[in-house]
């Protein structure tokens, strides 16, 4: 199934045929089949959920910026040498070890730790800041910090800070990009694209407030996310079962 027929279940299944044209087009049934993607994303973790994102990180570098990531399971390093993994670390271990010094100020090497769970945004009074002003702005501590255009993106510390050009390479669980075009496909459209408009209708039912609808439709779901959940026990078992 493609975004279009996902879009056209859902009008039928909601009756709202005012959320599409007449020649079939989105008037804003899109949003709520990428809210029902979101939703069933964070219901049911899937193959596809895992995901690699690599990038190139050059000298005096520490950080890279993922958009859609949800949460960070790998860090592998890659140079001439081969292939290297990265141990994770809090935000209290960076503080203790590194002191509260700017980054760029930590002496380069060769990359060791990552840290996914870190200050990224300034303040709301304070999202004025960007890289151009940064400098004027303080004193001291002039980070660069994600700007608010930014939100919806991971930020991943990289220590110390590389002495040449690494590629490192991020294993994660990504929320599914969400579907534009009508011929648009992913995991949930092409696996079960009736329970993403079931799940779509969901998320349409609970930004209307309707109680009982959203538990028609929960019902409605279970027993293909049952189904889900059954496929990922067998996998396990297969593989750690004795």
């Amino acid at each position: 199934m493609t975004l279009q027929h996902v879009r056209d279940d859902f009008i039928r299944i909601t009756g709202r045929y005012d959320l599409g044209t007449i020649n079939g087009a989105d008037n804003g049934a899109n949003r709520f089949v990428n809210a029902g993607q979101r939703f069933l994303d964070t219901r049911r973790p899937v193959e596809s959920s895992v995901r690699i994102f690599q990038q190139d990180l050059d000298s005096g570098e520490y950080t890279l910026t993922v958009q859609d990531l949800r949460s960070v399971l790998k860090v592998f390093l890659h140079n001439a040498d081969g292939r290297s993994e990265l141990e994770p670390v809090n935000y209290r271990y960076v503080i203790k070890n590194y002191g509260t010094e700017p980054y760029s100020d930590i002496t380069g090497g060769t990359p060791l730790y990552y840290c996914s769970r870190i200050p990224n945004f300034l303040s709301p009074e304070l999202e004025y800041i960007n890289s151009g002003n940064q400098d004027e702005q303080f004193t001291y501590n002039q980070e660069m910090y994600l700007a608010a255009t930014d939100v919806g993106k991971a930020k991943i510390l990289i220590l110390p800070p590389a002495d040449e050009t690494f590629t490192v390479e991020v294993h994660g669980i990504f929320f599914t990009a969400d579907l534009v075009n009508d011929e648009d496909v992913s995991y949930w459209t092409e696996v079960n694209g009736m329970l993403l408009s079931q799940a779509a209708a969901y998320v349409c039912e609970m930004f209307y407030r309707n109680t009982e609808g959203m538990k028609d439709h929960l019902n409605a779901m279970a027993p293909f996310l049952e189904g889900l959940d059954h496929d990922v026990v067998a996998e396990e078992l297969e593989q750690y079962g004795d």
